[in-house]
């Protein structure tokens, strides 16, 4: 090589030279962003995790607390139907019952298995987030429909007690003036 042919050369080396530099440093920089990005993502999802484990143990003693309510109201309404049918007071049998009912839901604890929720990944920590919600919202309408139910009995018992004292009243009434029709029949 000789000549203008060299110095060509010379320069399209130095060119790819400086070239493959500038990709190389790009490609470092490129990589030293990663790190960070990747960093910052790993921060970010330990910090959701943290989070989230945090929020699930709060749930879950909630979906504890939820369903131990679930059942005093269930057991409550089973009561308060039993004291309609058999007991003429229903207030006396109502206040016997919640008293009973707490002791066996003191007595039966509901617990929850113990889960070990920094073991799991940041995708089932989440779909077990959303279970939990659709856990405690499933909890909240049962629990909603049991009070409306055991509302719904209080009516009826109310209803069937002034039914009972109209009875009574029309009882006692009719043999009241029928006694009094007999003496003034026997008058006559």
């Amino acid at each position: 090589m000789l000549g203008p042919v060299r110095f060509t050369h010379i320069e399209t080396c130095a060119r790819e030279a400086i070239t493959v530099y500038k990709l190389s440093l790009q490609n470092a920089a490129n990589e030293v962003e990663e790190r960070v990005r990747d960093k910052e993502r790993r921060k970010a999802e330990d910090l959701e995790r943290s989070r989230l484990v945090k929020e699930l143990r709060r749930r879950d003693e909630s979906i504890l607390a939820l369903r131990g309510l679930l059942v005093l109201k269930s057991e409550k309404r089973a009561t308060r139907s039993k004291t309609v049918g058999g007991s003429g007071d229903g207030e006396g049998g109502h206040g016997m019952g919640q008293s009973g009912e707490q002791g066996k839901v003191e007595g039966n604890e509901i617990k929850a298995p113990a889960i070990d929720y920094e073991s799991l990944e940041l995708k089932r920590l989440r779909l077990l987030d959303k279970a939990r919600d659709s856990t405690i919202a499933f909890l909240l309408k049962q629990i909603d429909a049991s009070e409306q139910a055991l509302e719904q009995q209080q009516q009826q018992q109310q209803q069937q007690q002034q039914q009972e004292k109209q009875q009574e009243v029309q009882k006692t009434s009719k043999p009241q003036t029928t006694a009094a029709n007999v003496t003034e029949e026997d008058s006559g």
